[in-house]
C-alpha cells in the first residue's frame, strides 16, 4: 500500500505548512498535489522542477512517508581553518594589534598565513568578521589613506559638475 493513500488532502496540506525549510516545503507540496490528482508533469510545470525530480519524491514518499522528503544538508567545503584556530584569530581581532593599531584585511591575512600556513582572500577574512559581527575592530578605509598620507577626502579633480 502506498503511503500517499494512507495521507489525506488535509493532513498533506498541514505537513506542507509546518515544513520550516522550503526545499522541505516544495518536496511536500509536490505530495500534496500529486493527492489532489495531478499529474507529475503538472506538479512540475508548477514548481518548476523537472517530471523526474517530481516522481523521484512520489516514490521517497511512497516509501518512506514524509521523512525521507526532509531537506538534509549534505556537505559544504572544509573549513580552511580548524575551531580552535578560528577562536584564536577571533580572539586575536578582539585584544587588537601589538602596535594598538586597528586591524586591517591584509594585516589579518598576512597573520592568518604566518601563524597557521592558511591562505585566506581578504574577502574571506571580511565575511568571518561580518559573521560574527566583528567588522567594527577593522581600520576604516579613511584612516589607512590618512597613515599613508594621501588626502582624506575626495580628489577634486575626479569631481564631476552636475551641471556639465
Amino acid at each position: 500500500m502506498k503511503r500517499l493513500d494512507r495521507y489525506d488532502l488535509t493532513a498533506l496540506e498541514q505537513l506542507c505548512s509546518q515544513a520550516t525549510d522550503r526545499r522541505t516545503r516544495q518536496r511536500l507540496k509536490s505530495i500534496y498535489l500529486r493527492g489532489q490528482g495531478m499529474a507529475p508533469t503538472e506538479i512540475a510545470r508548477i514548481l518548476g522542477r523537472s517530471p523526474k525530480t517530481v516522481r523521484t519524491w512520489i516514490k521517497q514518499f511512497n516509501l518512506a512517508g514524509p521523512e525521507a522528503l526532509k531537506y538534509k544538508h549534505t556537505g559544504g567545503r572544509t573549513a580552511k581553518l580548524n575551531p580552535e584556530q578560528e577562536a584564536a584569530l577571533l580572539t586575536a581581532i578582539k585584544e587588537g594589534r601589538p602596535d594598538g593599531r586597528r586591524w586591517t584585511l591584509k594585516a589579518l591575512a598576512e597573520k592568518v598565513l604566518a601563524e597557521y600556513g592558511v591562505r585566506l582572500s581578504q574577502q574571506q577574512i571580511s565575511a568571518r568578521l561580518r559573521r560574527h559581527g566583528l567588522s567594527r575592530f577593522l581600520s576604516k578605509s579613511a584612516r589607512k589613506q590618512n597613515a599613508a598620507g594621501h588626502a582624506s577626502g575626495p580628489d577634486p579633480a575626479r569631481r564631476r559638475d552636475k551641471d556639465a
